[in-house]
């Protein structure tokens, strides 16, 4: 037989740094991700600006130049993987879209290395999730699969000659410790929430079920997460990284949206935020069928 080994998930990834609070335990996942061979790194003390500082960005450290030792052992062609790997870290997701940022005339240029990415789990092909079951679909999308090379090539790749100087602390200070936030909200935060939640669904901590759990989106709208039975949508949600608490308006916005999506009556909504709700949302919590989650109550 054979067995696919996954990294950890945000949970058990955790248990590399359980005296940190919630929201820099989701923090610390989204720099470091759920590799073994990264986690245990962390020496159980300090704080994450600290265990950042001794490993991405201290030279001579394996978390240093791990991302460039990858695609070293991995890709003969490492300039051209690379080159991909940096453009969908930047922010470029459609397929022709990366290959006009490496230089290629079109998509099918790098179908093949696309394709090699996805079975080293280097990126993640997404579509919208009412259209997994679709042999062909346009709305394609890839971004970079693994926590550890996300905060890799957005933070450090970038800026290894200037560390090579010992400038680790301003890096840090200047560069990383403002931007943390929106990388967790654009790239983790979410990632977390479906990794939560099928948890529940192991443990019937849910009131639907669903087969298929992803994003969805058009060409006008997107919602985060949207839960699939039977071709039918049972479970719809929104994750927010803010610093301020999620109000109804939210919750309004995603209704709206949803209407597009073949729902199954009622479905269970969902709201994720960092920095809680508003009493209103938590009173109708109380009385509707809408789960809210908070960083606590991923850990609880």
């Amino acid at each position: 037989g054979q067995v696919e080994v996954h990294p950890f998930d945000y949970l058990d990834a955790a248990r590399f740094f359980p005296h940190l609070a919630p929201e820099d335990r989701i923090r610390a996942y989204a720099c470091f991700g759920g590799m073994p061979a990264y986690l245990r790194h962390w020496n159980q003390q300090g704080d994450l600006a600290r265990h950042v500082q001794e490993t991405f960005l201290a030279p001579g450290h394996i978390l240093f130049r791990e991302g460039e030792e990858l695609l070293r052992t991995e890709f003969h062609q490492e300039a051209l993987y690379a080159s991909i790997l940096r453009a969908v870290a930047s922010g470029e997701e459609r397929p022709s879209d990366i290959a006009r940022a490496v230089g290629r005339h079109s998509a099918d240029e790098i179908f093949d290395h696309l394709r090699r990415f996805q079975e080293l789990h280097f990126l993640r092909r997404e579509v919208p999730v009412t259209e997994w079951e679709r042999p062909r679909t346009q709305r394609v999308l890839y971004r970079l699969a693994d926590p550890y090379l996300r905060f890799w090539f957005r933070f450090v790749s970038p800026y290894q000659s200037f560390l090579q100087l010992g400038k680790g602390t301003e890096v840090w200070e200047r560069e990383i410790a403002p931007a943390l936030d929106e990388f967790v909200g654009r790239t983790t935060w979410e990632e977390v929430c479906v990794q939560h939640l099928w948890r529940r669904l192991a443990t019937n901590k849910l009131s639907v079920k669903f087969a298929q759990l992803g994003r969805w989106w058009d060409g006008h709208d997107e919602i985060d997460l949207v839960g699939l039975w039977h071709a039918r949508v049972t479970l719809v949600g929104e994750c927010k990284w803010t610093s301020s608490p999620v109000d109804e308006e939210v919750l309004a916005s995603l209704g709206r949206k949803a209407r597009k999506l073949p729902l199954e009556e009622p479905p269970l909504w969902v709201l994720a935020s960092r920095s809680g709700f508003s009493r209103r949302l938590q009173e109708r919590a109380a009385r509707d069928n809408l789960l809210l989650l908070t960083p606590d109550d991923l850990f609880s």
